[in-house]
């Protein structure tokens, strides 16, 4: 387990993720590790849509791999067209995987599951907005900034206590 991956996530309902932010920003202070999953994805290259943010939301939030049909079923404001002009691109991409084939009615068709977590995707997502603009805003100004979105200052103090925790780890190296 990297350090970065100490800090647990907070309370349910607890407002705006900043644990998540806070991930990011201690990874990127203290080096990235050897995170497999990252490895393996790179959004650098590739943005994805609404549509296909839709898709992907869809696949991450079920269990089990999705058909293009169970797609539209999920999501009635998806066309067939559309998500498989998605699913092509997703697949090019290599976020998403073919988990097999099955039946669909009376027709052979292909499921599909996320080869990337959603965790992994959006981490990588502020990482690489992140490098484009750290040359003009510090890390502690988006910590600051991070912290003063949130109105909840219980869900503030176990922030502060959580980035603590994984701050004096890294300074005991």
């Amino acid at each position: 387990m990297l350090l970065y991956d100490a800090i647990p996530p907070p309370p349910k309902g607890s407002g705006f993720p900043c644990w998540f932010i806070m991930k990011i920003i201690i990874r990127e202070i203290f080096g990235k590790g050897n995170n497999n999953n990252m490895a393996k994805f790179k959004i650098n290259n590739i943005s994805l849509t609404k549509r296909d943010l839709d898709v992907m939301t869809i696949l991450w939030g079920s269990e089990e791999p999705e058909t293009a049909s169970m797609i539209v079923r999920d999501n009635p404001n998806l066309t067939m067209n559309t998500v498989q002009a998605v699913l092509r691109k997703l697949l090019k991409g290599n976020f998403i995987k073919v988990a097999d084939i099955v039946y669909s009615g009376t027709v052979l068709t292909r499921s599909y599951k996320p080869m990337v977590s959603q965790e992994d995707f959006w981490l990588q997502k502020i990482i690489s907005d992140y490098q484009e603009i750290q040359q003009k805003v510090s890390k502690a100004a988006i910590v600051d900034a991070l912290l003063g979105i949130d109105k909840n200052t219980e869900s503030i103090a176990e922030d502060i206590v959580q980035i603590k925790e994984v701050l004096d780890k890294y300074a005991g190296k």
